[in-house]
């Protein structure tokens, strides 16, 4: 969510799916499977057919019609406009991240939705909102 695809923008996706015209926003590499295919991974609140939940933070849609409901702003409150996606096999991602020094996890916050310039922002974001979360946790625990 943070690879920004260098030559296809918002407007390049309106005339794709022959939609109006898309608000600014970047367009990322989502994954390596149907890099021809738009993806929008999204705030949970917005759902249509075609709309699969991510955990309790996020879903992603395949559906053509969120691109007309965020023209017509009847879509999520925030969205990432992918092409690609990532798919594992059952129970390859659990032991890919349990592997030590392969991933870092955290739980997800508001700071993935950003619209970053730089790629590293919404990484380094993420790790300062991480700490901040294993903190207060810490201190919560330690002064129970």
């Amino acid at each position: 969510m943070n690879q920004a695809v260098a030559n296809i923008d918002h407007d390049n996706i309106s005339s794709l799916y022959g939609v109006g015209r898309l608000p600014v926003n970047r367009v990322y590499c989502g994954g390596p499977v149907l890099t021809q295919r738009c993806t929008i991974m999204h705030t949970p609140e917005y759902s249509v057919s075609g709309t699969k939940q991510v955990g309790e933070s996020a879903a992603i849609t395949f559906n053509d019609r969120i691109v007309e409901d965020i023209v017509q702003g009847r879509g999520p409150r925030a969205y990432k406009i992918m092409l690609g996606f990532c798919q594992w096999r059952k129970g390859q991602l659990a032991q890919e991240t349990a592997q030590t020094g392969g991933w870092l996890t955290m739980p997800a916050t508001s700071v993935m939705w950003g619209n970053y310039k730089r790629k590293d922002k919404m990484w380094r974001r993420s790790c300062e909102s991480g700490a901040l979360l294993a903190t207060d946790a810490f201190l919560n625990h330690a002064w129970a």
